[in-house]
């Protein structure tokens, strides 16, 4: 069985992969552009990665919230962009449940 960390750090190289949506790159949600989500999204994929499996309770807490306000802006996106966006939100959450405190 492979392990979580593997398993996302596979799934994080598959999405970088893919094309970020034309025209969505400085859309606002909330107060962040997507592609500010975006990049705050992976580099808490990449600290998980990085770390193996481990989240600090803030970082948690910010990958949570962006996942939420991406989460409710989804049914205003373009089909395209809602399955880039959700294949996304769906890495975060298995990272969201995967990830073990860091070590203080």
């Amino acid at each position: 069985m492979t392990s979580p960390v593997a398993q996302v750090t596979e799934r994080y190289e598959e999405f970088l992969a893919k094309p970020f949506p034309a025209g969505y790159r400085m859309k606002t949600v909330g107060n962040k552009t997507l592609a500010v989500y975006q990049s705050e999204m992976l580099g808490f994929i990449i600290t998980y990665a990085n770390t193996n499996g481990s989240l600090g309770s803030r970082q948690r807490k910010v990958l949570n919230d962006d996942a939420q306000q991406l989460q409710k802006a989804l049914p205003e996106f373009s089909e395209e962009a809602q399955v880039y966006f959700k294949e996304l939100l769906s890495l975060v959450q298995y990272v969201l449940r995967t990830a073990h405190d860091q070590p203080q």
